[in-house]
């Protein structure tokens, strides 16, 4: 497994890159990857990041809106997501679990085929992206998850996805 710890920073030209340093915990080496942010013209997006089987998750988290009128004090986040493939098999992404937990403590769980009504076929070195929402009756929480990937061998393999934090920016900051 790897540990990947990222972080958003301004450059000369005022691109906004993110900076992902790399801890391979077998055998200690450090790597540093420069990757344009996924989504650069929206500011305070947290971002996540995750490889697992030689698939990479990033995952960019954005508060909607919290309505107390019309949804009964429900918050919205949207998520965007992009899968790359790293392995030199296709893969199509078969399933998808999901673990939603609000700061009171409530779990959630979905399970379903593919993502946004899609079973994707993911080539070689090539990505797909997508975006979703999620609504809690709390203002904060965390979200993680799982795909089920098959590969043209037939073999099924897990992606972990990586586990991120929903939270409202109007409200004190609660540590999911």
């Amino acid at each position: 497994m790897r540990v990947y710890f990222l972080k958003e920073m301004t450059v000369k030209n005022k691109k906004k890159l993110l900076d992902i340093v790399r801890i391979n915990q077998d055998n200690d080496e450090d790597l540093s990857i420069k990757l344009t942010a996924l989504n650069g013209e929206r500011e305070n997006l947290s971002s996540y990041f995750l490889s697992t089987n030689q698939v990479d998750v990033f995952v960019k988290v954005e508060f909607i809106d919290h309505n107390q009128k019309n949804f009964d004090n429900i918050s919205f986040w949207a998520y965007h997501v992009i899968i790359k493939n790293n392995s030199d098999e296709a893969l199509t992404l078969r399933h998808r679990h999901w673990k939603i937990i609000d700061s009171s403590g409530n779990l959630q769980e979905v399970d379903g085929e593919g993502v946004i009504g899609k079973q994707p076929r993911i080539e070689p070195s090539a990505s797909f992206r997508y975006s979703s929402g999620v609504h809690l009756f709390t203002n904060s929480g965390i979200m993680s998850g799982n795909y089920l990937m098959q590969k043209d061998s037939g073999k099924l393999i897990e992606v972990a996805i990586p586990t991120f934090s929903l939270d409202d920016p109007n409200h004190s900051k609660i540590i999911n």
